[in-house]
């Protein structure tokens, strides 16, 4: 069985902070570096994006419609939505990528 504490929390929190910084600095590097295609990163942010809905859904249920829910359900399901939503910032900024890269502005 899982403890959850504050510590948990906070870390999860932590994590939907930073991961839409580490992924897009990841992605830049790979593509300027290693000329990577970063587009293929499209489908995995997606189902990323699907599966921290599915896992956030019960907690936020739980934390709003339980009887005598843990404390912190509540919050480690608004975190794993804000991570969705980073996933989702993410996957606009490669997008956005393609389109500027397809259809240079002449100057």
């Amino acid at each position: 069985m899982i403890v959850v504490t504050k510590a948990w929390v906070i870390a999860i929190w932590a994590l939907a902070v930073v991961f839409p910084f580490v992924t897009m600095g990841v992605l830049k590097i790979s593509e300027s570096r290693w000329h990577a295609d970063i587009q293929r990163a499209i489908p995995w942010l997606r189902w990323f994006r699907r599966i921290t809905w599915i896992v956030c859904l019960p907690f936020s249920a739980i934390g709003v419609l339980g009887s005598h829910p843990p404390a912190h359900y509540f919050a480690i399901g608004m975190s794993m939505f804000a991570l969705s939503a980073g996933a989702g910032i993410v996957e606009n900024w490669v997008k956005k990528r393609k389109n500027a890269t397809a259809n240079p502005v002449a100057s």
